[in-house]
Order: structure tokens, then C-alpha cells, then sequence
């Protein structure tokens, strides 16, 4: 009975590790370090935090080195951004890609957001849930 308990852990633990796989994040930087994976608009579907259950009418557009945040179809925030690449953090441990919007419009404000995922169609930004600030997910539209 031992052993055969022993073989189906080892077993389990064999098959979690060869066939987990890190989650397909999209390319957020190409070959030549350019962002063209965030290039486009993007719509507000879902955004997780400790505040109101709606999700504001919002759309973000990237062009190649800036942004807008559009809420109701206004202004609401824009600048320029920056990606830094996925990495390897203290204790080893992989770090997401992370995007630096650096905004024109609000004197010395400076937001870094984790990407968690970028695809085709979706794009989630991290921007601190652990401490109550918003993770927020998109759709593409363009």
C-alpha cells in the first residue's frame, strides 16, 4: 500500500511538473523591444478592487509611446509609457512584464501596473490589487 502510494505521488507530482506551463502572457516586447502587442484600444470589462461594484464606461488607447484614458468618452488621463521586460525577481521568482504610464496631465505622477496577460483580445493590469488598487481587465476593440 506504502509504495503504491508512493508511486501515484510521484506520479501526480511528475505531471504537474512537466505539464504546467507558465500562462501565454502575449508578446508585450518584440524582438526589437518595441510594444507592439499594447498598440490599440482597449475597453474596461471587469475591474477588481475594494470599491464600487460598476465598472466605469472606459476605454484606454496606446499608440506606440503614449496613452489615453477615455472615461464617457472624455479625457480622462494621458502621457507616455514605458514597458519594462518579465524578469526574475528576489527569491527567483518569474516577474511579469510591467508598464510605467507617466502621465502629462497629472504633475509628477508615475503608475506601474503589472501585465498579467496581453493576448489578441485581452489585457489585464495589475496595478496593486494586493493593496486595494485596481486590477483591471480589457478588451480589445481595435
Amino acid at each position: 500500500m506504502s509504495n503504491l502510494l508512493s508511486s501515484v505521488f510521484l506520479f501526480l507530482a511528475f505531471t504537474c511538473v512537466f505539464t504546467s506551463c507558465k500562462k501565454d502572457t502575449g508578446a508585450v516586447l518584440d524582438e526589437n523591444g518595441d510594444t507592439a502587442g499594447l498598440v490599440g484600444t482597449w475597453q474596461l470589462t471587469q475591474r477588481e478592487c475594494l470599491c464600487p461594484r460598476t465598472v466605469p464606461n472606459e476605454l484606454v488607447k496606446f499608440t506606440d509611446t503614449g496613452f489615453i484614458f477615455l472615461t464617457d468618452g472624455q479625457p480622462s488621463a494621458y502621457g507616455t509609457y514605458s514597458v519594462a521586460p518579465a524578469g526574475v525577481g528576489a527569491g527567483g521568482q518569474d516577474t511579469p512584464p510591467v508598464l510605467q504610464l507617466t502621465y502629462a496631465n497629472i504633475p509628477s505622477t508615475i503608475r506601474k501596473a503589472a501585465i498579467i496577460t496581453l493576448t489578441s483580445n485581452s489585457l489585464v493590469l495589475d496595478f496593486g490589487i494586493a493593496f486595494d488598487a485596481p486590477r483591471d481587465t480589457y478588451k480589445r476593440l481595435q
